[in-house]
């Protein structure tokens, strides 16, 4: 395969078409507001091993972020770093302080569960038992055993190219892909996630939409990408109905704000604006049908119109405004009960307050 023509953007993704990381870098620079350009490499068709992608990656790993004449190769995490320190306003992804601190921690144990591994040895090595529905990229039969095969020889392709320790790494996941019980294993890993999941969103002092806060973090990309590939498992049983029901509000919700993933959860393919790929056009006011009833459990009466992250905050600014508006009227309403000598009674009989709201000795009687 001859490689690709040059990038006609500052910003280029290189990414494998079935991979959660992948769809973490999508939703991040989405998020950032960047215009990229986004290549397909799939394994499947060994593509990540051909000269020309290996001056881009010596490893073979994928993603790639190219910005400018830089290639941003490693872990995911290190890939939306970059972007978050690179681009729009810097600590966005990463917030900065405590919630910053959560994020990362959230991000973590989410990180715990080899979602991709999970997908791959389901879908094409046991999925029966596991699931009845799959969809793209492994839908057909016969993308599933193209995936499985490339899985197969992987281990001595990457020793053909001196890649030794990635080739020692592929062998262990293919010692583990064949092996049923530690495949399905895994699914313990995914309870474990939900339940931590489960028990953030339905925390009292939770505040918006996301999980840590009121803005998206890495934290949400991390676990959209797991919700996106268990949907394309069909083991979206796990969360919907009854099961862990504030995960399914929160799905439902991130779908109607972020475009990344409402794309990806409509047409299953990655959102690619600089490929020219168009988003969903749903009407104003269009429903997810049967997102939000499942299994008898009504999730909510919110309509997915076309928000964008944009509206979204202007929504939190607007009611910070409004909380702001109500306490200024309550503290001029207690300055005018004060002036006309009607200060508001507190503490024992008799107390009242003055205009810091320090409690007052009433007057002595003769």
């Amino acid at each position: 395969m001859a490689p690709p023509p040059p990038p006609r953007s500052d910003v280029t993704v290189y990414y494998d078409p079935a991979s959660a990381a992948s769809f973490r870098v999508f939703t991040a620079l989405n998020e950032k507001q960047v215009s990229y350009e986004a290549k397909p490499v799939d394994p499947a068709h060994d593509e990540q091993l051909q000269a020309w992608f290996l001056e881009l990656s010596d490893s073979a790993r994928l993603p790639v972020l190219r910005h400018k004449d830089r290639h941003v190769v490693g872990d995911v995490s290190t890939i939306i770093e970059h972007i978050d320190e690179n681009f729009g306003r810097s600590g966005q992804i990463y917030p900065r302080g405590k919630s910053g601190e959560e994020a990362r921690e959230l991000t973590r144990k989410i990180e715990a569960v080899p979602i991709d591994l999970l997908h791959e040895g389901v879908a094409c090595f046991w999925p029966e038992g596991v699931t009845t529905k799959l969809a793209s990229p492994l839908a057909s039969k016969e993308s599933r055993v193209r995936r499985r095969d490339s899985l197969i020889r992987l281990p001595a392709m990457l020793r053909r190219h001196r890649l030794e320790e990635e080739s020692r790494a592929a062998e262990q996941n293919l010692e583990l892909l064949r092996d049923r019980d530690r495949v399905v294993g895994l699914l313990e890993l995914v309870e474990s996630a939900l339940d931590n999941a489960e028990g953030v969103l339905g925390a009292d002092d939770r505040v918006g939409v996301w999980l840590c806060g009121p803005t998206y973090t890495a934290a949400d990309a991390a676990f959209a990408a797991l919700l996106l590939k268990l949907d394309m498992l069909g083991l979206d049983s796990l969360w919907k109905g009854a099961e862990r029901p504030n995960i399914a509000v929160y799905q439902v919700s991130t779908i109607c704000i972020n475009p990344v993933i409402e794309h990806m959860h409509i047409h299953r393919l990655p959102f690619l604006p600089g490929n020219g790929l168009p988003s969903p056009q749903l009407p104003e006011g269009d429903r997810l049908e049967g997102a939000f009833r499942q299994d008898g459990v009504d999730l909510g009466d919110a309509r997915c119109s076309r928000r964008t992250r944009g509206g979204q905050q202007e929504r939190d600014e607007r009611g910070m405004q409004r909380q702001r508006e109500r306490g200024n009227r309550r503290r001029r309403r207690r300055r005018r009960r004060v002036g006309r000598g009607q200060g508001r009674v507190g503490g024992r009989a008799g107390h009242r307050r003055d205009l810091r709201g320090q409690k007052t000795h009433p007057k002595e009687v003769n």
